[in-house]
């Protein structure tokens, strides 16, 4: 009964928006609570129909590392879900939910239901990798400027799960080729901060130079008049 109600009000509505309120949650008492802890690209996105006849979107995740029980086909692929989406004429909005880009670097805290890897309490369990000069840093979806629930160094994220977790991650085997694209990948990242650090003082210098010319120009002036003033008054004598 419970599954004929829910597909009917899913397919007599076309849009059908759920309301959710957030409350702050730790890093360290989310890693606790979550079963499965994974740190991946994001390779795609994809709406569907749940057994129950709900919308969901599953994301697929190219893992780095990651802690917890998983099956061995999960190791190279990682299926993660989370409610809502939008299907065709249909959608499901749930307010919340944790948004993903194909590309993007993230952090994901998970739960097992039915079977299934579902993102734990919506966006505050996606977090995304950006990077700090040379420091990759978590940053939380929903309450990205909560120290205690955001901005994280990712190592010290390791080091504070392994610890929480008692265990270690498990890490992707990566081929020869993968390896060199990331090391390519690196290079080119850290070859376009040297120069954006290059062009950033360059600038600064530019304007320096500026600064202390207009001021010598000020200071020439003053000395012009200074002098103008002395040579009228002996004229005058």
């Amino acid at each position: 009964m419970r599954n004929l109600i829910i597909n009917l009000v899913i397919f007599m509505v076309p849009t059908l928006a759920i309301g959710t309120t957030f409350s702050p949650i730790s890093i360290k008492k989310q890693i606790h609570e979550s079963e499965i802890i994974i740190e991946a690209e994001v390779l795609s996105t994809e709406a569907m129909r749940d057994e129950d006849g709900l919308i969901v979107t599953k994301v697929t995740l190219l893992p780095d590392k990651w802690i917890g029980e998983v099956s061995p086909d999960s190791e190279n692929i990682f299926e993660v879900y989370y409610p809502g989406g939008i299907l065709g004429d249909s959608a499901l909005n749930v307010e919340g939910t944790p948004q993903f880009e194909v590309g993007e670097h993230v952090v994901v805290m998970t739960k097992m239901v039915d079977e299934k890897i579902y993102v734990r309490n919506l966006g505050l369990g996606k977090f995304s990798v950006k990077k700090f000069g040379t420091k990759d840093i978590i940053v939380n979806q929903i309450f990205p400027n909560i120290p205690n629930v955001s901005q994280m160094k990712l190592s010290r994220f390791y080091d504070l799960t392994e610890w929480v977790k008692k265990g270690e991650f498990k890490t992707r085997f990566k081929d020869k080729y993968e390896l060199n694209q990331e090391k390519q990948s690196k290079s080119v990242r850290t070859r376009s901060e040297t120069q954006s650090r290059a062009i950033a003082s360059a600038k600064e210098q530019v304007r320096a130079n500026r600064f202390s010319t207009y001021w010598l120009i000020i200071i020439l002036g003053i000395i012009s008049f200074i002098g103008f003033i002395i040579r009228k008054r002996n004229n005058e004598k």
